[in-house]
């Protein structure tokens, strides 16, 4: 299914996602138990989310990029995105994934 957007461009929609990954990841990390694996799950599931757009084409990896830039005041290059991606998001992608394949989410 195709990437749509009526109301905001990819660029604007990008920032506030991550903006709200930001927010679900700060918010697991103050936290312990139940409540902490309920935001990390919905953090690891918003990465997965964000990967699966990339594989379809619907966003591009520099999109991905530019857009957490813009978030979060930063100016990584192609290859501190590419360290950033390989050592904190595809862990939690292929968390939520196992999660998924194991039928261990509803």
């Amino acid at each position: 299914m195709a990437f749509v957007l009526k109301h905001q461009t990819v660029a604007e929609f990008m920032q506030r996602f991550w903006l709200l990954t930001r927010d679900l990841f700060n918010a697991g990390s103050g936290q312990t138990g139940a409540q902490r694996r309920t935001y990390m799950t919905e953090y690891a599931r918003h990465i997965w989310w964000i990967a699966k757009r990339i594989q379809a084409g619907d966003i591009t990896n520099t999109q991905a990029r530019n857009s957490y830039n813009a978030a979060f005041g930063k100016s990584l290059t192609a290859a501190q995105w590419t360290t950033l991606v390989d050592t904190r998001f595809k862990p939690a992608r292929d968390r939520y994934q196992a999660m998924l394949d194991e039928g261990a989410l509803e």
